[in-house]
């Protein structure tokens, strides 16, 4: 019977692989005894629950921040005056969308269904 040797890159692959999983294996065992311990910290804490949840899945807080605008040929660096800015904005946004609305010769009301909310007439 002859015996099939197995060549030194085939082992050193195999203890690799073995090696590498061992180490996910950790890393991951790590990360719930990490997750569960903090948990029982923070559970009468809504906020913080929430937060080590969202870190648990990956997820990251989103909140961007603005530090300038520009507004025409002018740039503002201060809070309130990007405040400011951004609320006359908005504010003037409803203005500028119903001058730019024609007139209809149709009844809105027309367009709604009756429902247990509307009266009918």
């Amino acid at each position: 019977m002859i015996k099939k040797e197995t060549s030194p890159q085939v082992c050193n692959l195999y203890f690799l692989t073995q090696s590498r999983n061992n180490v996910i294996y950790l890393i991951r065992a790590a990360k719930r005894y990490y997750f569960r311990k903090n948990l029982e910290n923070v559970k009468h804490d809504p906020k913080e629950t929430l937060k080590l949840i969202n870190e648990s899945q990956g997820r990251q807080s989103m909140r961007p921040s603005i530090h300038e605008i520009k507004v025409g040929d002018r740039t503002l660096n201060s809070s309130p005056d990007i405040a400011e800015t951004l609320n006359k904005h908005f504010t003037s946004m409803g203005a500028n969308l119903a001058s730019n609305i024609g007139q209809s010769d149709v009844d809105p009301i027309s367009c709604v269904k009756p429902s247990q909310y509307f009266n009918k007439k």
